[in-house]
């Protein structure tokens, strides 16, 4: 199982575990999804919480080093 479906997977647990009322409850989501992915628990406790965010993050962009110029003599040189 990949991360995207993990996260997709975790989506739909939260809400259940948000709204479990009982321990018992929110221990055998936990189970569930533990045994389903082979995540340890205490970080799944950690990753479902609702302060953290499941979205992926844009990748930053790299600065350019070289302009075109520099890349012209570069290819020359080498």
């Amino acid at each position: 199982m990949d991360m995207y479906s993990r996260n997709q997977y975790l989506k739909r647990l939260r809400q259940r575990y948000l709204e479990a009322r009982s321990k018992k409850a929110k221990s055998k989501i936990l189970d569930e999804y533990c045994k389903n992915t082979s995540q340890n628990r205490k970080y799944v406790i950690r990753k479902i919480q609702p302060r953290i965010s499941l979205e992926t993050k844009p990748r930053k962009k790299r600065k350019v080093v070289y302009d075109g110029e520099v890349k012209a003599a570069l290819a020359q040189v080498w």
